[in-house]
């Protein structure tokens, strides 16, 4: 496994235990953020958006031809899946049947990921057209049976969510909740997926979420001493799962790389020297990838900060961030920017300035 792809790992998995607290503690994990139609799960307001399942079924339905895309549309994608790296194929088996495994999960998600930036009628005409590029017969109707489905979970999720805020939102964080919280969530796919589907595209992600519960309650457990902590994660990670294991592994062992690189800046290092540290470390492929990652980092802040004076002078001849015009603003990100760093400085701005 390639260092970039264990660096991935380790981000992915580690994302899905955090997502998952997120999504409890006020992020959303709906398919859509528009006004709810239907979920009202009590008296009170949702928390999150909730689709009819109706419309769900309608738009997986329609013809790609009755959504108004034509070839351009689908060849042109949203700003911020342009210059990324397009889904794994999917496969097919000797019976001319859908290989059901993370890919078709991961074709899914790589489009729904412009959530908010395009309609998701437009997201689901998309994922159609993607899937019909690739399969026909049987195997494209099972994936479109599988879109709909996980559309479908998706936006249950949300119903769930609704649910446990409305039962426990006035609590304080609890281990406890969160655990019945994901048992309700995995139940719940068996509604709208078949068990094999579920076990593709779900098992993994449900092995790190058990390993991270256990160890947050384990770490969490004021009862035990430090001695023994350790001894019990260390009975945890070899009952683990050996991927886990495996990634766990890794991130030490990029996380140590990382701090003899500080040090090594720290005390007046060259980029020579840091180069070999990670020749050492990773190989010579890795560490070239690294470099020009470096490269390119050090070009965007040299970008951000010619743009920042633009922008200065902007705010001062409007009189204030609250007064700029924003097609002006617009036109002097799109002098800068494109793709999918004119979505990232847009984001950056909102947080920063509140532009």
């Amino acid at each position: 496994m390639s260092y970039r792809w264990s660096v991935i790992t380790i981000v992915t998995t580690l994302g899905l235990f955090l997502g998952f607290i997120l999504f409890y503690e006020g992020a959303t994990d709906s398919i859509e953020t528009t006004k709810p139609a239907i979920g009202n799960v009590s008296e009170n307001p949702p928390v999150v958006a909730v689709i009819e399942p109706q419309r769900i079924t309608a738009l997986v339905e329609q013809n790609i031809e009755s959504t108004g895309g034509d070839e351009l549309f689908f060849k042109t994608l949203p700003a911020s899946l342009r210059d990324t790296p397009m889904p794994t194929a999917l496969g097919i088996d000797e019976d001319e049947e859908l290989i059901a495994d993370h890919r078709v999960r991961n074709l899914i998600e790589y489009y729904l990921t412009a959530i908010g930036e395009e309609p998701l009628e437009s997201i689901v005409a998309r994922i159609k057209y993607d899937l019909s590029q690739q399969l026909s017969g049987l195997a494209l109707a099972q994936a479109n049976e599988i879109l709909e489905g996980y559309l479908q979970y998706r936006n249950n999720m949300a119903v769930i969510k609704n649910q446990f805020v409305n039962q426990y939102g006035n609590q304080s964080y609890s281990l406890d909740i969160i655990k019945e919280m994901k048992v309700a969530l995995r139940a719940s796919r068996f509604n709208f997926l078949s068990e094999d589907v579920v076990e593709a595209f779900f098992q993994q992600e449900d092995e790190y979420d058990d390993y991270m519960m256990a160890k947050v309650q384990l770490m969490s457990d004021s009862s035990l001493s430090q001695i023994e902590k350790n001894d019990l994660q260390s009975q945890l990670d070899q009952a683990s799962p050996q991927w886990i294991t495996d990634a766990n592994r890794k991130a030490n062992h990029i996380s140590n790389v990382r701090v003899q690189e500080s040090t090594l800046r720290e005390q007046g290092a060259g980029e020579e020297e840091v180069y070999a540290l990670r020749e050492q470390a990773y190989g010579a492929e890795a560490a070239d990838n690294l470099k020009a990652l470096d490269e390119q980092r050090k070009q965007w802040k040299q970008l951000v900060a010619l743009y920042h004076v633009d922008l200065n002078s902007m705010i001062a001849s409007a009189g204030g961030s609250d007064y700029i015009d924003r097609e002006l603003l617009h036109g002097l990100r799109v002098q800068y920017f494109e793709g999918p760093e004119l979505t990232r400085i847009q984001a950056i701005d909102k947080i920063e300035l509140g532009l």
